[in-house]
């Protein structure tokens, strides 16, 4: 992106944006270190060690829920940042949250007492498995963990047809190198994602913090064509369009989102 789209991008993070996004665009920049994108993300963790206080804009609930714990390990995943205590923290409360189960329970008790999009009412079942895909990334060791998220994977009834949320057991198994339905599933995902691809192009996913997971596991010239129409996208405002105009405060964030993973799967 050249000078002149940052500098309106810049004013609409600072505008707009919070804290984090500020302290995120600034190291873009250059300006500013991983340390001070860390502890700017470090104000939505909880003492139980999850992550929310509205670190997931749709949801604005104080409670720690899987969504915060998912957002504040893609974060780290684009700074490049792998902090010991914190992998230690978010793994405990997983294993807390979901007891003697497999799936991290959702709403959280007091959600609705708070600011929220109505979709967060429904079931969020699957989201433990792009929690613990992530922290397997990230290095967190807890095989008793991981023993009951393989339990849930193995069980996993797969979608016929991707949708937009499908992606936490694309992000499990990526990630999750014994898991026995490993190929299964992959190879299940890399079958439909040209469909959902075409079908969701507002959204650039593989540019996104959800699919870019996927980048490794799709032809070569279907990444470059996607990454070049991404590039052509930014407008003269310095974002991208926004697939969703009621919520305007996701131009800037999936702007920023798509800044960063250019830059670490260039």
């Amino acid at each position: 992106m050249d000078d002149c789209k940052l500098e309106q991008l810049q004013g609409r993070i600072f505008s707009q944006g919070r804290l984090l996004e500020q302290r995120f665009f600034e190291h873009y920049r250059g300006r500013a270190s991983v340390q001070s994108c860390f502890r700017a993300l470090l104000a939505y963790q909880n003492d139980d060690g999850g992550f929310g206080a509205g670190i997931e804009p749709d949801l604005l609930t104080p409670e720690s829920t899987g969504i915060g714990a998912e957002t504040a390990l893609y974060y780290c995943d684009v700074l490049g940042w792998r902090e010991e205590t914190m992998l230690t923290q978010v793994t405990q409360w997983v294993r807390e949250a979901i007891g003697n189960g497999l799936v991290i329970p959702h709403p959280p008790q007091n959600m609705r007492l708070y600011p929220h999009q109505p979709w967060w009412d429904s079931p969020d079942a699957n989201r433990i498995l792009s929690v613990a895909g992530l922290l397997r990334l990230l290095g967190a060791d807890d095989p008793a963990l991981f023993v009951r998220t393989d339990q849930l994977a193995e069980s996993l009834l797969l979608p016929a047809e991707l949708t937009f949320y499908d992606y936490p057991a694309l992000i499990y198994a990526v990630y999750a190198p014994e898991l026995p339905r490993r190929d299964e599933i992959i190879g299940h995902y890399v079958e439909r994602l040209p469909r959902f691809l075409e079908k969701n192009s507002d959204h650039f996913p593989l540019f996104g913090r959800y699919w870019y997971h996927a980048q490794p596991l799709v032809d070569p010239a279907i990444l470059a064509r996607e990454r070049t129409r991404v590039l052509a996208a930014f407008g003269d405002s310095g974002t991208l369009p926004n697939p969703y105009p009621t919520l305007p405060w996701w131009e800037t964030m999936f702007t920023l989102d798509a800044l960063m993973i250019l830059r670490m799967t260039e």
